[in-house]
């Protein structure tokens, strides 16, 4: 009896040590600071040391957000996959998620991966959405994509989300 409980205590401290791991690791080169894997937004905000995580300059349109707040429902979400060294994450992502926080949705609810500079993460989920350039914004409706913004949007990031939400 006693092997069989110290097994399964074992088997419980294995599983808290894993579930307490991070789930992203940091890559230096001479070249960049890579945070690879999936992080929530604080933690980006962490580990890629940029100046800023907030654009002021940027102001959606208000009319367009009221519309697009609209059309987030809970079976929408988001999948963001940028880096940490990539000047159009750090153009772009300080004018999204304070859009985000703007629209109503939870930033640590978005499932926000870091690529390495050959644009690959352990888990391979740059591959499993054909990833070409970062960031790219994959937008989704109850797990399936219904559209995507790849580096820049095309007119605003308001516009270019209830575009393709009102699919």
């Amino acid at each position: 009896m006693m092997p069989k409980l110290l097994i399964a205590i074992a088997i419980g401290i294995a599983a808290l040590v894993s579930a307490c791991a991070p789930s992203y690791r940091i890559v230096q080169t001479d070249v960049a600071r890579s945070a690879i894997g999936r992080l929530s937004w604080s933690q980006w905000q962490r580990e890629a040391q940029w100046q800023r995580y907030t654009d002021s300059t940027y102001k959606p349109e208000a009319a367009v957000v009221k519309r697009l707040a609209g059309l987030i429902t809970p079976e929408v979400s988001f999948r963001l996959i940028a880096a940490t060294w990539c000047s159009d994450s750090r153009e772009e992502m300080p004018r999204l998620f304070p859009l985000f926080t703007q629209l109503g949705v939870n930033t640590e609810s978005v499932e926000l991966w870091g690529v390495s500079l050959s644009k690959r993460d352990p888990r391979e989920v740059a591959e499993a959405n054909a990833l070409e350039y970062v960031p790219t914004l994959v937008v989704m409706r109850s797990g399936k994509e219904i559209g995507r913004i790849v580096e820049h949007p095309k007119t605003s990031w308001e516009a270019d989300l209830t575009a393709i939400l009102q699919r």
